[in-house]
């Protein structure tokens, strides 16, 4: 199913200590120059200190994400629903207000560049945070005149406003009354619902389906129909959250889509690491399939290295309808041991396989990935990596402390910097022969006025020791 929606840029405002940072892909350059082959890889790393926002930027996606699909009701999606109390903490501490922005290019017949904007505030009472605004524009390129019209806004919705002024522009409202005049009456019960349910008002089924009978705004609802569903089924988001299940033995999740040219099916969930899994048996099938496809990739990855699932019979689940019980297993050299007993970096590989298949070989799909070196041996992250870079069609954005990459995508890393007013930074052109990961090192040391990370003096961190020992008293 070619949804045509590729990630050009993202912007966060007030997220834990970054008060402005901008991550754009090489896309958004090429498409505002009107060159819309996409046919090439979209690398993103994000290098930099312990504390400098890397992470900001994963978590202000991954709840993008969260709220564009919390009104999505496909069953066979396995949702985090946005979490309004997490939120609270994310939020700059001295701060009452923050924003995410992200563009879009839509690959349609009218070629657009849409920006959805969502801000939130604190409600300081009940420790939580809530969507106060939501706004969607747009460019369209003008094919017979080559140039991207001016940007224009399509819907704003205020939440802070009463109920006769919250929607703007005019002209929405006044062309949506020509074709029904009780529309505006479901656009007031619409942002009752998304108050309720702390989710998105412009990426709804109902307000897609409002625009849908307008011709005037038909191709734009299709666009924002494709948002949703990339959003859905497209957008893989793997934080600290996913990655520490893993780590603490406790979980894996599992990603697998089977798509066709109308429909993708998306079946997302997670694998019990200690002991068994109980699953039910519509996903049995499923789940044979994905092993096969994770068996075909760990294999290269990690020679001599086989996983399979093993069928341990069928079962009642709690809710009481049939199910079956599996195990995860690991084989090399004909041996079998639980999945459980392996290394943290290979049970994250193989949990991000999938992901990494439909990114490979799909241009309109993303991997966001933090820490994505946590566990993984420096060189095969850099196999990873070129290979990515070389030949996927996809997009990556991850964020990593290992310094392998500067080697190897070095055209594709951008600094968390110390400025809390530009997070996000990229160094200079390096030319082909150049090292990158040396020139960052001599700039964080010798470099009076580097913004990538305050001074550190070894002899600093020596004495620092010494006075901290120097409180035990040692027999």
């Amino acid at each position: 199913m070619n949804l045509g929606i590729r990630i050009l840029s993202v912007q966060i405002k007030n997220i834990k200590n970054t008060k402005n940072g901008i991550v754009e892909f090489d896309s958004k350059k090429k498409i505002e120059e009107a060159d819309f082959r996409l046919d090439s890889s979209d690398v993103i790393g994000i290098y930099g200190p312990n504390g400098s926002s890397k992470t900001s930027m994963v978590n202000a996606i991954d709840i993008l994400k969260k709220v564009i699909i919390s009104q999505n009701s496909n069953k066979n999606v396995f949702t985090n629903k946005f979490n309004s109390f997490e939120f609270f903490d994310i939020i700059t501490s001295n701060e009452q207000t923050a924003s995410i922005e992200m563009s879009f290019f839509h690959d349609g017949v009218d070629k657009r560049i849409f920006f959805y904007e969502i801000k939130f505030i604190k409600n300081n009472e009940e420790k939580k945070s809530v969507i106060i605004n939501e706004k969607l524009t747009y460019k369209q390129y003008d094919s017979k005149n080559q140039k991207w019209s001016k940007e224009s806004k399509l819907i704003e919705v205020d939440f802070s406003k009463d109920l006769s002024s919250f929607i703007s522009p005019l002209a929405f409202l006044s062309s949506m009354k020509k074709i029904d005049k009780n529309i505006p009456n479901e656009l007031v019960l619409l942002r009752g619902i998304s108050n309720s349910k702390d989710s998105t008002f412009i990426f709804s089924d109902e307000l897609i389906n409002i625009l849908l009978r307008n011709d005037e705004y038909k191709s734009i609802a299709v666009a924002v129909r494709n948002m949703k569903i990339f959003a859905i089924h497209n957008m893989h988001v793997y934080n600290n959250k996913s990655i520490s299940q893993i780590a603490a033995n406790d979980a894996i999740p599992f990603f697998y889509k089977n798509e066709t040219e109308n429909l993708i099916n998306t079946f997302v969930g997670r694998f019990n690491i200690f002991g068994e899994s109980k699953l039910q048996i519509s996903l049995k099938n499923v789940i044979y399939e994905y092993f096969q496809e994770i068996d075909i990739v760990i294999n290269k990855i990690i020679p001599n290295m086989r996983v399979k699932v093993v069928d341990l019979g069928n079962t009642i689940l709690d809710d009481g309808s049939e199910g079956f019980k599996c195990e995860v297993v690991s084989i090399r050299n004909d041996v079998q041991i639980p999945l459980r007993l392996e290394s943290d970096g290979i049970k994250k590989i193989i949990s991000l396989i999938s992901a990494m298949v439909d990114v490979f070989n799909n241009k309109y799909s993303i991997l966001i990935v933090d820490e994505f070196d946590s566990g993984i041996f420096e060189f095969l992250l850099g196999e990873i990596l070129i290979s990515f870079k070389q030949n996927a069609k996809g997009q990556l954005l991850f964020t990593s402390h290992n310094l392998r990459a500067l080697e190897v995508i070095k055209e594709s890393i951008i600094f968390s910097s110390i400025d809390e007013n530009d997070r996000y930074i990229s160094y200079p052109r390096i030319s082909d022969t150049g090292n990158l990961r040396s020139q960052y090192i001599k700039r964080l040391f010798l470099d009076d006025n580097n913004k990538f990370a305050e001074q550190i003096d070894i002899y600093d961190i020596y004495r620092a020791f010494v006075k901290a020992g120097e409180l035990i008293k040692h027999e």
